[in-house]
């Protein structure tokens, strides 16, 4: 299945935080201290990536609406919509987004997405009965 450029999937649409986790309170006692992220570090998974327990909202009251990628600092919003919608409504549904009480998300590049992806892990193609369009 190809989708179209004007198509985007509930999966981009996992936004990102515009300008990254942005600074943490190393003296807060309810936020521990993550150090700045550099793109020379490879984490390994289960190192990698931290769900935000400050990030407060109605889908997550007791935290982790959040979750931070050490490796590259960007924030993921960890339960993404699943809807599929144009780039336009996608922008527009960022844009007005608040996760965790914060604003500023944005859909992610191909870049961001890419990031994501463990290069040294193989994908088992899918039959074509199993694909969609």
């Amino acid at each position: 299945m190809r989708l179209q450029s004007s198509q985007v999937s509930g999966f981009v649409v996992a936004a990102l935080l515009l300008l990254g986790a942005g600074s943490v309170d190393a003296d807060s006692k309810n936020a521990p201290y993550y150090a700045t992220p550099a793109w020379d570090q490879q984490l390994s998974t289960s190192n990698r990536f931290v769900v935000l327990p400050n990030w407060i909202d109605p889908n997550f009251p007791s935290g982790g609406a959040g979750v931070l990628d050490i490796e590259t600092g960007l924030v993921w919003e960890r339960s993404p919509s699943t809807e599929t919608s144009s780039w336009t409504d996608a922008s527009f549904h960022c844009n007005k987004l608040s996760v965790g009480n914060r604003m500023g998300w944005r859909l992610p590049t191909v870049q961001d997405l890419a990031s994501l992806i463990d290069p040294t892990v193989s994908v088992v193609p899918l039959s074509p009965r199993a694909i969609r369009s």
